[in-house]
Parts: structure tokens; C-alpha cells; sequence
């Protein structure tokens, strides 16, 4: 028998739903009582450029990070005040610790950083902001006002939660397969994704995702998803947008139940783009 778990779902990405809130522009005006000025022009920019490997624009320097793998944390900011000094020091040395990630750091009314500001949608919101950029375009972290490096570590996401929250982030509904060679039913548990995604209402906006179960790399996540790495059978996750579990399914999958659950989940208001 199906044993299906609902509820809400905060794993990995409790920053899911900050990071679309920043996208969406919901922070308010950007600026906050008490901000120090400490003049118009950044002084700490002005000797060592506009990234840690170079003068580059933020999209150019996005493209350079996800072709080498690597995370970019873009710190956006308006005044030199206390804050963005202090959120530029934990960034710029992060980043140099950290073999897995570069730093750009963006005035937020650049006018060459036009289109990297308005990639994000962040003409509203909160500044000094850092946002945590996967290789696959993914924002796995917002940081606005300050941030510790303990907190841009946390952004450094497993490589299924990174495209977890990408389909997410565009919208989309996404399918778990959690199943390997040992899981027992992995046919049957596909069964209903597949016809799910074949489906021409809603099929053109689901990801379907294999995980390995035993994928040390995913194990945190598929722990908080309540999925154990001994499972030996294949289990279903349904998630929809914005980052809500609907369901984690283990075994067998069907269309209908599939649906079912979908519409359950996503209530009379229905789930974007749906």
C-alpha cells in the first residue's frame, strides 16, 4: 500500500521561499532606518574592481562561474554604509577561501548592470543583498542586510536541491524518483510520472528528477524530505511551486492518484503557471 506523507516543505531551501520573494520584488523600497552614508562613491571598490577575478559585468561573470562549475555570490548594493562594508569583508572572504565559489559585487543603479539587476527583479529590494547563484542559475541563498559565512556556506547546495529549487523558481512542478538498481518497483513508480508528464495539460511544466537513495551527496536532503538511504523500494516526491511537499509516495504510481494530489495541493486558488 502507497504510504503517502504530506505537508510543508522547508528542506534545503527554507531559502526557497526568500529567494523567490526577492525575485518577486516584495522587500519594499531597498532601504532601512539607521543606514550610515558614507558618501556616494565606494571607496572599497575602487581599487580592487567590480569581482574577485576582474572588472566583469554580473551576467559575464555568472556565465564564467557556471562554465567552471562554480557558484557566483553576487553582493548588490546602493550606499557605502556599515553594512555593505561590513557584508562586502564576509563575502570577499568567503569566496577566497572557497574553491567553489567567486563574488561580484553589483551598485545596484549601474547602468552597464541594468540587465543583471532586472534578471532578479530587484529594483525593490533590500540593500546591501547577496544572493547565492548555483552553476545552473539557481538562487540557492538571499542575504539581504547581512550575512556570516556560515550562512554563504549553507548556500553551497547538493546538486539535486540546486535543480529542485531551479524548477521551482521558474514555476514548476517537480517529480522526485528516488530508485537505484537495489530499489524494488522502480518501473511501476515511474508508471504514473511518466504518464503524468506525457500529459499535455500539465505535462509541459513537470521535471521529473532521478536520486539515487545511496547518493552521499543527497543524503541531507532526502533525509529532510523524511526519505531514509536505505530504502528499498522506489518512492515518489510531488512538489509544487513556490517549495510545498505534496506528497512522498513509496512504490507504485498512478496518473490519477498523481493528479489528485496535485489538485489537493495546489487548492482553489490553483499553483503558477497551472
Amino acid at each position: 500500500m502507497n504510504k503517502l506523507i504530506r505537508g510543508s516543505f522547508v528542506a534545503g531551501v527554507g531559502l526557497v521561499g526568500l529567494s523567490l520573494a526577492i525575485a518577486g520584488g516584495m522587500f519594499g523600497t531597498g532601504s532601512r532606518e539607521g543606514d550610515r552614508e558614507r558618501g556616494s562613491q565606494p571607496s572599497f571598490l575602487a581599487s580592487t574592481g567590480n569581482s574577485s577575478s576582474g572588472a566583469v559585468s554580473g551576467l559575464a561573470a555568472m556565465e564564467q562561474a557556471a562554465a567552471e562549475g562554480k557558484y557566483l555570490f553576487a553582493m548588490f548594493w546602493e550606499r557605502e554604509n556599515e553594512e555593505t562594508l561590513a557584508m562586502h569583508g564576509v563575502v570577499s572572504a568567503f569566496c577566497e577561501a572557497s574553491s567553489e565559489a567567486e563574488s561580484i559585487f553589483v551598485r545596484i543603479n549601474d547602468r552597464a548592470e541594468r540587465e543583471f539587476v532586472q534578471k532578479f527583479r530587484l529594483s525593490r529590494a533590500p540593500m546591501p543583498l547577496v544572493l547565492a547563484i548555483a552553476p545552473n542559475g539557481a538562487v540557492t541563498g538571499g542575504f539581504p542586510y547581512e550575512c556570516d559565512e556560515q550562512e554563504l556556506s549553507d548556500a553551497l547546495v547538493s546538486p539535486v536541491t540546486a535543480q529542485m529549487l531551479k524548477s521551482m523558481q521558474e514555476g514548476r512542478l517537480v517529480f522526485l524518483c528516488i530508485q537505484n538498481e537495489d530499489t524494488a518497483e522502480n518501473e511501476a513508480a515511474l508508471r504514473g510520472v511518466q504518464d503524468f508528464a506525457a500529459d499535455p495539460l500539465v505535462g509541459h511544466v513537470a521535471d521529473i528528477i532521478l536520486v539515487d537513495p545511496r547518493d552521499s551527496a543527497e543524503a541531507t536532503f532526502l533525509e529532510e524530505l523524511g526519505i531514509p538511504p536505505q530504502a528499498n523500494v522506489a518512492m515518489t516526491a510531488m512538489l509544487v511551486p513556490p517549495g510545498s511537499l505534496a506528497a512522498v509516495i513509496e512504490g507504485p504510481t498512478t496518473k490519477d492518484a498523481l493528479m489528485a494530489t496535485f489538485r489537493r495541493a495546489c487548492g482553489p486558488g490553483g499553483c503558477s503557471p497551472f
